[in-house]
């Protein structure tokens, strides 16, 4: 083997690696030893050869042990048992403050010197009080000693935002809270960010598509990160409900009842009126009814608030709790005299509600027309001028169930009590004209007297212009002029649609009548009425079938209220 070879051979290459690890090892350990008989030397309290004085033979202390932190403390320590040796009491409790001024220096740095979690207080407590103050100035010094002091805190900069605001710049606040919102993630700045959009949207008589979109995108930002979020899910219901998406707004409305802080007195008064708006009277009732609950519950312990007052009314409406509601207004304006107009106001509402509910439900007991006309009697006698009242007593005077002796007793008891004759003639007229067969004739004479005393009244021009049609030589030129008149008063009464129906279909305009006798459907009280009107009408334009099919349905109308049909009369 030569020389080379053996050189790089596995036995060579062990013993260089060997000499190699042994010399560093050495190295390492020796270095080691020294910095642990320095380390113990500094430790050790070791005493030097020079003694204190000649006849006090105790050795000074060694140089180094002067910077051992625990050879001053036995100093220290040894010092003030020293001081306790030789002194008197006395003597110790007048030196005491001398002992103590030695931490004197240490004490006023701990006590004087705050902390960053002190600073970070002050700074913000002073912020919040020079902005309610608005010393913008000063306010904006201390949010730049907030980020000083924690430069990389997302709610410092949110706090820019909230100056911003308070500023006027309402669009740079609107872009610094997006800014942080987007690229930390903050959770607040995304509430901050969607209270003041839903501030502005709200505020919107009109509220446009730009800004729906715009809180829309920031409530849905926050539902990622916290799909349980209870007000940002109100928010959205709210926003819904006033853009018109009803069925869109339940839906969000009942998730938020479901989460564990969404059972709210708001969300589920929302939940009734959204409820209601899409013709769900049971749900509507039953959401009210908790909503109600809730509210009493809370407005025990407040003072009184007329907005949550009015709000709390409603819910007892929608849920068909009228007198309770009533009840409640009553004691409420007892106890507070100085919204004793605006109480009255409600109060008459609610009797005039209660009336409505009673009037328009498709059955009545005969308790609900005893109740109906109680109600009725209560608004007379709260405000026989109001023309809602009389508006009222007449929707009330067509009610089948409604007796003529039971309706004379009203009518007396409304003459009474300040109702105008012209009223109670006009409320007579139109009771002629519901019975069947009408009473043309004594509806006629009561519509002219009640034309003397209230010339122009809405209904009794409608009533008018319908005794017009069933006449055959009438004007029906004038008839139309009098049905136009009512509808500037009363635009959504179904009655007085199905009567210019009938003009326009006497005139021979057949669309313009099946459209009018179509809006006209919503009137409960004479719904056969109004598809026989549009049998006649699609028979007129020549469509037999559609005809057939309304002819059907008053034949099915008058089973279900107990009339005999066309054939039975026949028979």
């Amino acid at each position: 083997m030569s020389r080379r070879r053996k050189k790089f051979s596995i036995p060579a290459l062990k013993k260089w690696l060997s000499t190699t690890f042994g010399y560093y090892q050495r190295k390492l350990g020796k270095s080691w030893a020294g910095w642990k008989r320095w380390f113990r030397e500094v430790l050790r309290i070791r005493e030097s050869s020079q003694s204190l004085s000649g006849s006090d033979q105790r050795k000074m202390p060694a140089g180094l042990s002067y910077i051992n932190p625990i050879f001053w403390a036995i100093q220290s320590f040894a010092f003030l048992l020293r001081f306790l040796q030789t002194r008197q009491f006395l003597h110790f409790l007048t030196g005491l403050p001398a002992v103590l001024g030695v931490f004197s220096p240490v004490l006023l740095e701990l006590w004087l010197v705050p902390t960053e979690q002190q600073l970070l207080l002050r700074a913000r407590a002073a912020f919040r009080i020079q902005l309610q103050a608005k010393e913008y100035q000063r306010a904006e010094f201390f949010l730049r000693q907030l980020a000083v002091l924690q430069p990389e805190e997302p709610d410092h900069v949110l706090q820019k935002a909230v100056l911003l605001a308070e500023q006027g710049e309402e669009d740079r606040a609107w872009q610094t809270a997006t800014a942080v919102m987007r690229q930390s993630g903050y959770l607040k700045a995304g509430e901050w960010l969607a209270e003041r959009r839903f501030r502005r949207f709200a505020a919107e008589k009109l509220p446009d598509d730009q800004s729906w979109e715009g809180l829309d995108a920031t409530l849905q930002w926050i539902l990622s990160r916290n799909p349980e979020h209870s007000r940002s899910l109100f928010m959205r219901a709210t926003g819904l409900m006033m853009r018109g998406e009803n069925t869109l707004a339940r839906t969000v409305l009942r998730s938020l009842i479901r989460q564990p802080k969404g059972g709210f007195a708001e969300a589920y008064f929302s939940l009734a009126e959204v409820e209601t708006s899409l013709g769900n009277t049971a749900d509507a009732q039953a959401a009210a009814d908790a909503a109600a609950q809730q509210m009493l519950q809370n407005s025990s312990n407040k003072p009184f608030v007329l907005e949550e007052f009015v709000r709390l009314v409603r819910a007892l409406l929608l849920a068909q709790r009228e007198l309770d509601a009533a009840t409640l207004i009553i004691e409420a304006a007892e106890s507070n005299s100085g919204h004793r107009e605006e109480l009255k106001d409600l109060l008459l509402q609610t009797y005039l509600y209660h009336c409505a509910r009673l009037r328009t439900q498709p059955v009545r007991s005969d308790t609900d027309v005893a109740m109906l006309l109680d109600q009725i009697t209560r608004a007379i006698n709260l405000s026989p001028s109001d023309p809602r009242v009389t508006d009222e007593l007449a929707l009330t005077g067509g009610v089948r169930e409604l007796s003529d002796e039971r309706l004379q007793q009203q009518l007396e008891a409304a003459l009474v009590a300040g109702v105008s004759p012209g009223t109670v003639h006009f409320i007579l007229g139109t009771r002629e004209l519901s019975k069947s067969p009408a009473n043309i004739a004594s509806a006629m004479e009561h519509f002219e007297i009640s034309n003397q005393h209230a010339p122009g009244m809405p209904g009794l021009l409608n009533n008018v212009a319908d005794v017009m049609v069933e006449q055959p030589e009438a004007d029906m030129e004038q008839a139309l002029v009098l049905v136009e008149q009512a509808l500037k008063y009363l635009p959504d009464e179904p009655a007085i649609y199905d009567t210019r129906g009938k003009i326009l279909l006497r005139q021979g305009k057949v669309v313009e009548a099946i459209a009018d006798f179509e809006r006209a459907l919503s009137d409960r009280q004479n719904l056969h009425k109004v598809h026989e009107h549009l049998a006649k009408a699609w028979e007129a334009a020549g469509n037999l079938p559609k005809a057939e099919i309304h002819r059907a349905m008053v034949e099915q109308l008058r089973k279900s209220d107990g009339v005999p049909s066309s054939t039975d009369r026949e028979k």
